[in-house]
This record gives C-alpha cells, structure tokens and sequence, in this order.
C-alpha cells in the first residue's frame, strides 16, 4: 500500500466509528442478574451436579470407568458372545 491508500484507509477506519452507540443490554438481562444473586442457596443436589458437571471430573470419572467397563466386560456372558 501506498503513503496516500494508509491515509484513506485510516479515514475510512475513523469515519466509521461516528455512528456508533452506547451498547445497551437486552432488557430482561438486569431481570436474570438480579434473580440470580437474591436467589436461595443451592441446596445439594444442584452443588453435587455442579462438581460432577466440572470438565476435570467429568472426564477423570470417565476415564475409570470405561475401562473397568471393558476389562469386567469379557466376565459378563452377554455382553459377548462367541459362535
């Protein structure tokens, strides 16, 4: 690009930034938010599905088990069958 095509492309950058606006929320955001925090404790249900539903536990308890499912499998008789 040359000296004068920088120029116009800096023009163009500042000219498009005169119609901008505030960005407003949607209108039920600060509803949700405020519903949230006055909320109740979680009681244990909703605490023990927050720590099972983590990535690092999720996957760590997928790890043990599918591989005890493989190994115990060969000892359940209909889970395999040879002909």
């Amino acid at each position: 690009m040359s000296k004068p095509d920088i120029n116009k492309f800096i023009e163009e950058i500042i000219d498009s930034a005169d119609n901008a606006r505030r960005a407003a929320p949607l209108p039920f955001l600060l509803t949700r938010v405020n519903a949230k925090l006055t909320r109740a404790k979680d009681n244990v249900w909703e605490k023990a599905v927050g720590f099972i539903g983590r990535p690092a536990i999720a996957i760590s308890g997928l790890l043990m088990i599918l591989p005890s499912m493989v190994m115990f499998a060969g000892r359940i008789p209909f889970l395999y069958r040879s002909n």
